[in-house]
């Protein structure tokens, strides 16, 4: 299925090339993704998997308010002046300097109100957690600078690399944590550990490539990072934070255990939206390119086949993981209680299957040069999310944690049809 939809993509070989890396690295991060879960679960229990769930949610969230959509601004400019290599050079070094500074001081800002976040969850133990993965923020934003230098030079044999490597480096922190027998609440360093070790080796990866050092264009770049970036920053912080909304309001009202089994559940899901983000990752240099140098009818065109191709590839292997879910619970031997997550897991299944079309395609307004209207957008589908959250959450716990978000997500396609004709002027 995958190889239908390479085949007939209408783009070069180096794209077929590049996804092909891609999925493999997203096939590392599921497989990844599964054996922390399995870890933690079968180590810790179901209450340790819903707290450090509910830390990774928020180290989600907060990454994205760190990074401060810097990298975002990166990715649309070295895309737009990929041939020019001593430009790349200005944009880059700028985008470093300038995602440093604002995410040392967001974390200096996060770490003075950290007890907010035990009076909200009503635990302590999520302080803690907090203050763990704090240094694997600061390291995440320049990571992310890095790879979406890479990504907007059409690296994406080493993305895929680096992005892979992420994940087996959180599953090696985490063992090796485990067998020191380190707390639950202290889990998240995992995070710190294996951004600091990314870091590092993408630096010397990167040193090939690039030359560290500031001229005077670095303030205006720095500038128009700035100003790119927050414009971005905000629906960026939405798409992401879309993700984990559900698990952190669930744990607003229900204790960690059921957060855990919810979590577990999420988990399978995420696996399942990666795909998507794999071909949108390939795809967002592609968009920038098709609607500054081919026209929008040409962009119309690639994105309606794409969207088609999405549905016949991704909605019977959707259909198929529903299935497996009570085996993978049996298979690994879990605990029965995990089996209450199956109605929850079916229908944020249905919600992503009913949009996985578009998924590819949901940062087209930022690549095409709309990023405000692209954090709109974004606003739209995560004020409905948590709306319906804060309203079904209380009166039906894991199941109106599912219902509120894939609703939320199905809104989003709308919204995105709607937008894309408004800006841009063509119909997906």
């Amino acid at each position: 299925m995958i190889e239908t939809l390479l085949k007939r993509f209408p783009t070069s070989r180096k794209f077929s090339t590049d996804v092909l890396w891609n999925i493999a690295s997203v096939v590392i991060m599921g497989i990844s993704g599964a054996v922390l879960t399995l870890v933690i679960a079968k180590w810790y229990g179901s209450t340790a998997l819903g707290l450090f769930n509910l830390t990774y949610s928020i180290f989600t969230f907060l990454s994205q308010g760190v990074a401060a959509g810097i990298h975002l601004s990166v990715l649309n400019s070295v895309a737009r002046h990929v041939d020019d290599e001593k430009e790349v050079q200005e944009i880059l070094n700028a985008g470093l300097l300038t995602a440093g500074l604002t995410s040392l001081f967001s974390l200096i800002v996060i770490y003075l109100v950290r007890d907010v976040f035990g009076i909200l969850f009503r635990s302590t133990d999520i302080i803690t957690s907090l203050v763990c993965v704090m240094p694997g923020l600061f390291f995440f934003t320049l990571n992310k600078v890095f790879l979406s230098f890479h990504n907007a030079c059409r690296r994406m044999k080493a993305y895929a690399i680096f992005q892979g490597l992420r994940y087996i480096l959180l599953v090696l922190t985490l063992v090796y944590l485990v067998s020191v027998s380190v707390p639950p609440a202290k889990l998240p360093l995992i995070f710190t550990l294996s951004e600091m070790l990314l870091a590092i080796i993408l630096i010397t990866y990167s040193l090939r490539y690039i030359r560290f050092s500031l001229s005077k264009k670095a303030i205006p770049w720095a500038r128009r990072h700035f100003l790119f970036g927050f414009k971005a920053a905000l629906g960026n912080l939405l798409t992401v934070a879309n993700l984990r909304t559900d698990v952190l309001i669930l744990g607003l009202f229900a204790p960690h255990n059921i957060v855990g089994i919810y979590s577990f559940a999420v988990l399978l899901v995420d696996g399942f939206n990666q795909l998507p983000f794999v071909i949108r990752t390939n795809v967002n240099p592609i968009l920038t390119e098709y609607r500054f140098k081919k026209g929008v009818e040409d962009l119309r065109k690639v994105v309606v086949k794409g969207i088609i191709l999405s549905y016949k590839v991704m909605i019977p292997m959707g259909i198929l993981l529903i299935f497996l879910f009570p085996l993978i619970i049996w298979l690994f031997k879990l605990a029965p209680e995990f089996y209450r997550g199956l109605p929850a897991f079916a229908i944020l299944m249905a919600g992503g299957l009913i949009s996985v079309g578009y998924k590819p395609f949901l940062m087209i307004l930022n690549q095409t040069g709309y990023p405000g209207h692209q954090s709109v957008l974004m606003f739209l589908m995560f004020g409905m999310n948590v709306l319906l959250n804060f309203i079904l959450i209380p009166f039906f716990g894991m199941i109106g944690a599912a219902i509120g978000t894939a609703v939320s997500v199905v809104s989003a396609v709308f919204f995105l049809k709607l937008m894309v004709k408004k800006t841009i002027g063509i119909g997906i």
